[in-house]
């Protein structure tokens, strides 16, 4: 199936979703929403949009597009020229960094000198037993140590609590039953943002 993206759009699921967090409260399972998708993490730069290849070395310009799939020519462009995809890390787009995974890229949602977040969302077709299919917005969460290490899917709370294992004071804010956490995540939109940010700040709030 074709797959075409222009920047990378939110869907509007996502953007509902930001405010209301699904329902199961005493669930594990991290939703669309759990960790804040529209904070502005990157720091201020005077560079402007560019990509960023593999070795290191950033191409600037102005305008991105990027396209994918199985019947489309895997390609980034900036302004007029034109990259492979697997050839380009990443890229900078006004106030947001965007990494490869695989043949897309994906938004940096927490971004620290310890550890990075990524999110992405993608619909999902499930058979419902009538002969018809229902559609599933799903969402994955990534995270990296550093700025160069692998990507690691995580879905789950705990998984939150094993990446900021080593520091206390991310650990007390976690350190609760999970109807406890979505709570302040309901209160709180940052709450699981502010648990990495945290972290990156040398475990001081």
């Amino acid at each position: 199936m074709k797959k075409s993206y222009q920047n990378h759009p939110l869907t509007l699921a996502i953007i509902v979703s930001f405010f209301i967090l699904a329902s199961g409260c005493s669930s594990n399972s991290l939703q669309i929403g759990s960790i804040n998708y529209f904070n502005k993490v990157e720091d201020k730069t005077n560079e402007g949009n560019y990509l960023e290849l593999n070795n290191g070395t950033k191409i600037k310009g102005d305008t991105i597009t990027w396209k994918a799939g199985s019947f489309v020519k895997d390609e980034i462009k900036i302004d007029n020229q034109s990259l492979a995809v697997k050839e380009v890390k990443g890229y900078r787009k006004e106030d947001d960094y965007y990494i490869r995974i695989k043949k897309e890229y994906i938004k940096r949602i927490v971004h620290g000198t310890k550890i990075n977040i990524y999110m992405m969302s993608f619909n999902k077709e499930y058979s419902n037993g009538n002969g018809g299919t229902s559609v599933v917005t799903k969402t994955n969460f990534y995270s990296q140590k550093g700025d160069d290490s692998p990507l690691e899917v995580f879905h789950k709370l705990k998984s939150i609590r094993r990446l900021v294992a080593d520091c206390p004071v991310a650990i007390k804010m976690l350190d609760k039953r999970n109807w406890k956490i979505r709570k302040a995540m309901r209160k709180n939109g940052n709450y699981l943002n502010s648990v990495f940010d945290v972290y990156n700040n040398n475990c001081k709030e």
